[in-house]
């Protein structure tokens, strides 16, 4: 009963963030930018987030060939990829959120903007995609630039667009950033109060794609929000020493699923459970 009851004192939500910033219809179906899986634990008053880098190859449901796990989601949109993860994970993911870029910058307004510590590398990363992001959406407010490094409070805007620097370094690091903003994020609402907390769940609402009713995405609001009070517990996907990258057509990131799969049930159910293999992939240090 125990091992059931661990299992049923977390939600698992795969959140994908898209850039749509510049489709017509307002899609969500394409390459997700990031993939997280958010784990609301009340048994351990602890909210959890792993986040799984871009380039992993995974098998897909009756595909003879591995494909990029960023790219379930425009294959066939956010059911597909969130089997794809239960598939290579051998883990449960209950409900999706797809939030796009433009609505990530509201909801992060609407709590009036999030601390992030800036470095000198970064600012000047920020300020050029930030003057493209301003001239590419002429219709909308233009944001500031940053005149400092250091730590500093963003603008909607301004943090996404840090989420989003990659040229500077490397994939892990742009993860390392998401995960920050999401921290600031969370620290910020736990701040607004009653009202503040109010205008972001109103508009989150209204700025994600999701197959959670409106009352049980209030409900998971309400039993995440006394959660924040700890930081969020981060575990990065691949794990060290078990992957290796190539790049022959394109960067890939060949894992093995099987010697991670305790490591991540570890890290979310704080136990870990038998499970049936996933397929190995070819190259990967298949311990």
């Amino acid at each position: 009963g125990d091992i059931l009851h661990s299992r049923v004192a977390r939600s698992n939500i795969l959140l994908l963030g898209v850039d749509n910033r510049n489709a017509e219809a307002g899609s969500i179906q394409e390459r997700s930018d990031s993939m997280m899986i958010l784990t609301i634990d009340s048994r351990h008053g602890r909210l959890k987030l792993t986040s799984l880098q871009r380039d992993m190859v995974v098998y897909f449901p009756g595909d003879k060939t591995p494909n990029k796990i960023n790219s379930a989601n425009a294959v066939g949109g956010p059911l597909l990829a969130m089997r794809v993860v239960e598939d290579a994970l051998r883990l449960k993911i209950d409900k999706f959120v797809v939030v796009n870029m433009a609505g990530l910058e509201q909801i992060i307004d609407a709590v009036g903007g999030v601390k992030v510590d800036v470095s000198k590398k970064e600012l000047k990363a920020v300020n050029e995609e930030l003057a493209m992001v301003n001239k590419t959406f002429p219709d909308t407010e233009p944001s500031p630039t940053l005149e400092t490094e250091g730590v500093q409070v963003l603008n909607g805007r301004q943090a996404v667009t840090y989420a989003r620097i990659r040229k500077i370094d490397s994939d892990y690091a742009r993860m390392e950033r998401q995960r920050e903003v999401i921290q600031a994020l969370a620290k910020s609402a736990l701040k607004a109060g009653p009202t503040g907390q109010y205008r972001l769940l109103t508009t989150g609402l209204s700025d994600v794609t999701t197959n959670l009713s409106t009352p049980e995405l209030a409900l998971l609001g309400l039993r995440a929000l006394p959660l924040l009070i700890q930081p969020i517990a981060q575990l990065q996907v691949p794990i060290e020493g078990y992957f290796n990258n190539v790049n022959t057509d394109a960067w890939k990131s060949l894992c093995d699923f099987n010697g991670m799969i305790p490591l991540v049930q570890d890290f979310i159910f704080e136990a870990t459970f038998p499970f049936d293999p996933v397929k190995k992939i070819k190259g990967a240090p298949n311990k």
